[in-house]
């Protein structure tokens, strides 16, 4: 599975999600290449309020996801190892594109604020984005409990984003 076929998983799943759900993991198996890929993903505890057209709630989702890898024999695809993070709003538009500083801010637990540099998901898309630097982030996530995501969304400034960790896969 690429890239494209995650945002779309991620973006059928938030778009079915009511409530702020733990880390859910899953896997997929592409049989004709003989691959498989770990993708775990949890929505932000909080809704943020956007003007129409996005009114009436949105999430922030967090997905991780493996490469698409050939196991070997014996290798099961949770030993996988997580290599890239993005982000998904279920509903409104990211400020991100190759013209301005795409980054995020966070906050892990207690600690001081950090910078992340993003990128476009892909061409077109305004609804997700990658993290530059997925190995930080990552490692970040396994650490910590709590996390705090400040995005900027186009049309509503600064938004944050609240995420238990305690469930993080790959503790």
């Amino acid at each position: 599975m690429n890239l494209k076929h995650g945002i779309l998983l991620l973006s059928m799943i938030a778009s079915c999600s009511a409530l702020a759900s733990s880390w859910k993991v899953s896997y997929q198996n592409d049989e004709m290449r003989g691959t498989s890929q770990k993708l775990a993903y949890a929505t932000s505890d909080n809704l943020v309020n956007f003007e129409f057209p996005y009114n009436g709630g949105s999430r922030l989702g967090i997905m991780i996801a493996s490469a698409n890898t050939k196991l070997g024999e014996g290798e099961k695809p949770d030993s996988l190892p997580i290599i890239r993070a993005m982000l998904f709003i279920d509903k409104g538009q990211f400020q991100c594109n190759p013209y301005n500083d795409c980054h995020i801010s966070v906050k892990f637990d207690k600690e001081e604020i950090q910078s992340f540099p993003m990128e476009e998901a892909s061409a077109g898309r305004a609804d997700a984005i990658l993290v530059s630097d997925s190995d930080e982030f990552i490692n970040n996530l396994k650490k910590h409990k709590m996390l705090i995501i400040e995005a900027e969304f186009y049309h509503a400034g600064n938004k944050q984003f609240k995420f238990n960790l305690e469930d993080f896969p790959g503790r």
